[in-house]
């Protein structure tokens, strides 16, 4: 990768500005030569920002466009932080292909080492935060007024950098300090812990309303809530790759290589100095290869068809990498390591499919209801309640799985694909889970073929409860 930030330097002596020299905030800024990285880096902002459809010709490289908010986004990150170099992409990221994307891949080493990160959103969507806070110190968010206005949260859902697949690992990847700007000059900056206090609460309060309206009408302030809580926890718990793969699912991308360079950026802070593929086939083995070098295989449960190779059966084809479903995860990764043949995946439950009548049909739902209950009111006496569940899943948290519901002992699970008549074994993650469950991946055994589909899995896998085994993948 190469490192480079603008840094401040003298007026031109002729009151004309230089070539690679830009006017921001009442000073004059250059691009400073390559930094070492091994070395003690000067202090720097990073800038988050999107850059929407209007370019216009770059001062610092004459060959390519930028922004037409490049500048914009500068001067607000240069009023935020003024006692900081500024890092942002249209000037600091190299445009030579062979430079250009190693940096790309080395994102999260460069926002992880900032001294803040200024994020600057559309003057009515720091507006709409305002509007929340305020509201929020009024109102119990448990027992929230009936006349709760949408507004606020229409303009959030529709604010482009909150939906954009960059805004993910700019925003986890930064331990220090994380400021909301506009381009307006007196428009104060606000903190990230308060944004998250102000749209927290008013999502809370919205919910308690009408939890299935805020779930599938507001989807994207409830990513950009879960985001803030992500950015939050980040120092404490190591982020697995199916949380990365949920956090970007629902966010916008003009291109693959976007995608991947967001993936890459929040699973590793270490910087790249190889030259990867650019290809969305490229960059999701380079993604999948970090994966595997952290020990985490939590990649697997992406909804992508299978490799056919054998021992790869196991392993997701590359391509964009969604995952089974995507709702708010926590814990460290799947573990897991190669062995011949195949993977063995530790710390995971199995299953085997059982009859009807052989599962427990009131602990599931003991289990199941408090999720199913937050989107659907009212069922019909003996209506079948893990069929139940399935429409909720369907219905309101996106799973588009055409999959059997194979009946445990223990919960339901709910596969992605059909699989060939044959042995079937259930492997579930005890290291990743959610709320009502956790994901996992259906093995089937036919006449010596073995085939693989991931899935949903509904019930109680918490450590405490379900018993740890390894299993492997071939």
């Amino acid at each position: 990768m190469e490192m480079r930030l603008m840094i401040e330097t003298e007026a031109p002596a002729d009151g004309l500005s230089r070539h690679s020299t830009i006017a921001a905030a009442g000073r004059y800024w250059t691009l400073s030569d390559p930094l070492d990285i091994s070395g003690t880096l000067p202090r720097y902002a990073c800038a988050s920002y999107v850059w929407g459809d209007d370019r216009l010709p770059n001062p610092v490289h004459p060959s390519i466009m930028m922004s037409d908010r490049t500048l914009p986004t500068f001067a607000a990150v240069a009023r935020h932080a003024p006692e900081c170099a500024i890092w942002i992409d249209a000037f600091c990221v190299p445009v030579e292909p062979s430079k250009k994307r190693p940096t790309l891949e080395s994102l999260g080493f460069i926002f992880s080492r900032a001294d803040c990160v200024v994020a600057v959103l559309a003057s009515q969507s720091l507006a709409a935060v305002r509007e929340m806070d305020a509201t929020v110190a009024e109102i119990s968010c448990e027992n929230p007024p009936a006349d709760l206005s949408r507004r606020p949260l229409d303009t959030l859902d529709a604010d482009m950098w909150i939906r954009s697949v960059w805004t993910y690992q700019e925003v986890v990847n930064n331990p220090s300090v994380l400021w909301f700007a506009s381009t307006e000059e007196d428009d104060a900056a606000i903190v990230g812990l308060d944004v998250l206090k102000a749209v927290g609460g008013y999502m809370l309060a919205y919910t308690n309303l009408s939890p299935q309206h805020a779930d599938i009408h507001y989807r994207n302030v409830l990513d950009f809530e879960i985001l803030l809580a992500d950015w939050q926890m980040g120092p404490f718990t190591r982020r697995s790759a199916f949380l990365i793969m949920s956090g970007v699912d629902n966010r916008t991308f003009l291109e693959p290589a976007n995608y991947f360079y967001s993936m890459i950026g929040a699973l590793t802070t270490t910087p790249s100095s190889r030259t990867t593929d650019p290809t969305a086939e490229g960059l999701a083995e380079r993604f999948m290869e970090l994966c595997e070098e952290k020990g985490d295989y939590s990649f697997i449960f992406s909804a992508r068809p299978r490799d056919a190779r054998p021992g790869l059966r196991w392993r997701p084809l590359p391509g964009i990498l969604r995952p089974v479903l995507t709702w708010h995860s926590w814990g460290e990764g799947q573990p897991g390591r190669r062995v011949d043949g195949g993977v063995l995946l530790e710390n995971v439950a199995v299953f085997t499919p059982v009859p009807a009548e052989e599962h427990d049909g009131d602990a599931f739902w003991s289990w199941a209801r408090v999720f199913v209950e937050r989107w659907i009111y009212q069922f019909a006496e003996g209506e079948d309640r893990a069929a139940l569940t399935l429409g909720a899943l369907k219905d309101h948290v996106g799973f588009i799985g055409t999959g059997p519901m194979l009946l445990t002992e223990r919960g339901a699970f709910y596969a992605q694909d059909r699989l060939p008549a044959g042995d079937i074994s259930i492997c579930v993650s005890i290291g990743v889970r959610w709320t009502f469950g956790a994901p996992g991946i259906a093995k089937s055994t036919c006449g010596g073929e073995i085939s693989y589909t991931p899935g949903v899995f509904v019930g109680d896998v918490r450590p405490q409860v379900a018993t740890s085994s390894n299993f492997v993948l071939q």
